[in-house]
C-alpha cells in the first residue's frame, strides 16, 4: 500500500504542479571518424580493419609474447558548437577468448599531429616522428580487473584539465587519442612446480626420426606413436610428433602421456657391447619445461594403441638408455642423446636381439619438482574493444543498430549521479522513488542503489527530501526543478510511506 501511494503522489506532482524548466548543454555523441592499432612485434603493419587492441605483454622476457599494443582514435570536434564544460568516453570490451581474463590499466593521451588518415599510423612513424602528447587524467582511463565481465565501459571522469584541452582541440576540429596499456612494474619470482613434457619429432619427417645407436650402427624407428590418459580407449597419435607428457598438476585435464618407439635389431649381427637413444626435441610449447625421462622395455611384439593397452602390460626400467634429464628451456630443434647403457641395459637389449629381434620402448616423463626464476608483472594486461570495423567478431558496425559497440565521445553530457537518481539511469523519476520506498528505513549496509543519496548507509527522510528536490531533474534535453509547492507534495507523499511503514 506504501509503495502505491508514494507512487500516487509523486506522478502528481509530476502532473500537475507548475514546472521551471532549465535548460542544460547540448549533448553531443561521437564516433570516431579514424580507428586503428599498431603493435610493436609489427612495426610497420597498420590495423586499420580489426578491433581496437590495448595490450601490454612485457610478463615473460623470455618469451617473445606479442610486446605492446597501442590503439588510436580520432574524432571530429568540428560540429561540437558550445564550449566543452564535460566530457566521458565509452568503449566497448569485446567478450572472447583473448582479453577477458586479463587485467588492464589504460591510459589515454591527445597527440598532435592529428591522425586523420589511420592507414598511415604504424609503430614506425608513431615513434619515429616523436608526437607531442598531452596525457589525459581522467579522460580514457580504465582500471580493469581480471575476468571483469561487464562489456560496456565508461572512462574515468574527466578533469578540469581534460577538458581544457578537449576544449582547445575544439577549435581546430579534430581530437586523436592513443591509447595505452599502462607499463606494469616487474619483479623476480622464484616459482617451484611439479611437471614435465617433452615433445619429439617422430617418422612424419625422416631427418628428425627418433634412432638408436647400437655397436656403432644407427638405427630408425619403424614405429611410433603416443598416448593419452585422458583418451583411454581412443586411438594412438602416430601421425602428430611423439609426446611425453607428466601433467598432474593442477589437475590437468590431458593427463599423462606415454611415447611409444619399436625399433628391429635384426640387423646387429653381433653381441651388443654399446648403445644410446637420440631424439630430435621439437620447437613448440613444451620446449621450455624441464623433464626427466625414462624408458622402459615393454613384453610386447607390437606398439600397443591405446593407454588402456599400455596400463596392461609389464616391462623392464632401463638405468641409462632412453633416460633424458632436461632442465628448463633446454635446446630445442636439434638431437639429444640420452645416457649410455649400462651394463644392465645391454643385457636387456641383447637378450632381445638374440630373441625376437622386436625392439618396443615406452618413453614416460617422471613427476619432479622444478624451481626456477621469472620475471613477472605485477598488472600486466590486455583488452581488445569493438570498433567500426568488427564485423568479423559478430559485431555489426553499423551505429543504427548497435550504437552500444561503438566508441563514443560524449560531451557536455547530462551528468550520472544525480542526486536521487537511484537507478543512474540520468534523471530522477518514479522508478528512483519506487526503489526508496522499497527500502525504507533500512537503517545499515544501504547504498546508493537503495536510495541512500547521503551515504550514511540508512535510507529515511533525508534521503526522501533529496529525491524530492531533484524530482524529474536529468531529462534527455532539459532539467526541470520543481517550485516550492511541487516539493511539498512529494513529501508528503514520501511521509505518508514512512508513517504508514512506522505503524507496521
Amino acid at each position: 500500500m506504501s509503495k502505491k501511494i508514494l507512487f500516487l503522489c509523486l506522478v502528481a506532482a509530476s502532473t500537475t504542479c507548475a514546472m521551471q524548466s532549465t535548460a542544460l548543454a547540448t549533448e553531443y555523441v561521437l564516433n570516431p571518424v579514424a580507428d586503428t592499432w599498431i603493435r610493436e612485434l609489427a612495426p610497420t603493419a597498420n590495423y586499420d580493419a580489426d578491433l581496437l587492441s590495448v595490450w601490454s605483454r612485457n610478463v615473460d622476457p623470455a618469451s617473445e609474447g606479442d610486446n605492446a599494443r597501442y590503439s588510436a582514435l580520432s574524432f571530429d570536434l568540428s560540429g561540437v558548437t558550445e564550449p566543452i564544460t564535460s566530457v566521458r568516453l565509452e568503449l566497448y570490451m569485446v567478450d572472447y577468448w583473448r582479453n577477458t581474463a586479463n587485467a588492464c590499466k589504460q591510459d589515454a593521451f591527445l597527440v598532435t599531429p592529428v591522425v586523420t588518415d589511420d592507414s598511415t599510423l604504424t609503430w614506425n612513424s608513431y615513434h619515429g616522428t616523436s608526437p607531442v602528447e598531452s596525457q589525459l587524467e581522467g579522460l580514457g582511463v580504465y582500471d580493469l580487473q581480471a575476468d571483469n565481465t561487464v562489456l560496456q565501459h565508461y572512462s574515468s571522469t574527466a578533469t578540469a584539465a581534460d577538458v581544457a584541452l578537449l576544449e582547445a582541440r575544439r577549435t581546430g576540429g579534430m581530437a586523436t587519442f592513443v591509447f595505452k596499456a599502462q607499463d606494469a612494474p616487474t619483479h623476480e619470482e622464484d616459482v617451484t612446480e611439479s611437471h614435465g613434457r617433452r615433445d619429439w619429432a617422430d617418422s612424419v619427417d625422416p631427418a628428425m626420426a627418433p634412432t638408436i645407436s647400437i655397436n656403432g650402427t644407427s638405427l630408425t624407428a619403424s614405429s611410433d606413436t603416443w598416448v593419452r590418459e585422458m583418451s583411454p580407449e581412443g586411438s594412438s597419435f602416430e601421425d602428430d610428433g611423439i609426446s611425453v607428457w607428466y601433467r598432474e598438476r593442477d589437475a590437468d585435464p590431458e593427463g599423462r602421456r606415454v611415447g611409444l618407439l619399436e625399433f628391429d635389431l635384426s640387423s646387429i649381427t653381433s653381441p651388443i657391447t654399446e648403445a644410446d637413444m637420440s631424439l630430435f626435441s621439437m620447437y613448440n610449447s613444451a620446449s621450455s619445461e624441464a623433464l626427466i625421462q625414462n624408458a622402459t622395455l615393454l613384453n610386447t611384439q607390437s606398439v600397443p594403441g591405446t593407454w588402456n593397452a599400455y596400463a596392461g602390460l609389464t616391462g623392464a626400467a632401463l638405468e641409462g638408455f632412453g633416460h633424458y634429464d632436461l632442465a628448463m628451456n633446454s635446446p630445442t630443434g636439434q638431437y639429444l642423446d640420452s645416457d649410455a647403457a649400462s651394463t644392465a641395459d645391454l643385457a636387456l637389449l641383447e637378450a632381445i636381439r638374440s630373441g625376437s629381434g622386436k625392439l618396443i620402448v615406452a618413453l614416460e616423463a617422471i613427476e619432479q619438482e622444478v624451481t626456477y626464476t621469472i620475471e613477472v608483472a605485477d598488472n600486466p594486461g590486455s583488452r581488445d574493444w569493438a570498433d567500426t570495423e568488427s564485423t568479423y567478431t559478430g559485431y555489426s558496425p553499423d551505429p543504427a543498430t548497435h550504437p552500444e559497440i561503438w566508441p563514443r565521445l560524449i560531451i557536455n553530457e547530462i551528468p550520472y549521479n544525480i542526486p536521487g537518481d537511484a537507478d543512474n539511469d540520468g534523471d530522477v523519476d518514479a522508478d528512483d522513488a519506487a526503489t526508496l520506498a522499497s527500502n525504507w528505513l533500512v537503517q545499515s549496509g544501504a547504498t546508493w542503489a537503495m536510495g541512500d543519496f547521503n551515504g550514511d548507509e540508512k535510507v529515511d527522510d533525508i534521503d526522501a527530501t533529496i529525491l524530492a528536490t531533484n524530482w524529474q531533474t536529468g531529462s534527455a534535453s532539459n532539467s526541470s526543478v520543481p517550485e516550492p509547492n511541487c516539493v511539498v507534495l512529494i513529501l508528503c507523499g514520501l511521509i505518508a510511506v514512512c508513517a504508514i511503514r512506522r505503524k507496521n
